[in-house]
């Protein structure tokens, strides 16, 4: 399953599965300064979470939910995990890289 990708304004909106310790899209190509707004849909049977390196996290996710987070203005290369033990060792990670500037 891929994410749809929006970007209107100032804000990079995301959506992201979360299963089958992954995320899907696994890697974010936000245009830089932009601000990321994702929204994650636990597709699995447990329960999950997204959190990002700058402290910003969805908190936990039932299956079947969906939860919407603004990970704020994009500048730099930031990871993001699962908290929940055990997920990020086996996998459960992305990662949000700068893109291209939109002219």
């Amino acid at each position: 399953t891929t994410g749809s990708v929006v970007s209107t304004g100032d804000v990079h909106a995301i959506t992201i599965d979360a299963g089958d310790m992954v995320f899907s899209p696994d890697v974010i190509e936000v245009p830089a300064g932009k601000t990321l707004e994702v929204t994650m849909i636990n597709t699995d049977d447990m329960v999950h979470d997204l959190k990002f390196a700058n402290g910003i996290q969805t908190g936990r996710v039932v299956p079947g939910e969906e939860v919407t987070i603004t990970v704020g203005e994009i500048t730099e290369a930031m990871e993001g995990w699962c908290t929940i033990a055990g997920h990020r060792a086996q996998g459960m990670d992305l990662m949000v890289v700068v893109g291209q500037t939109e002219k």
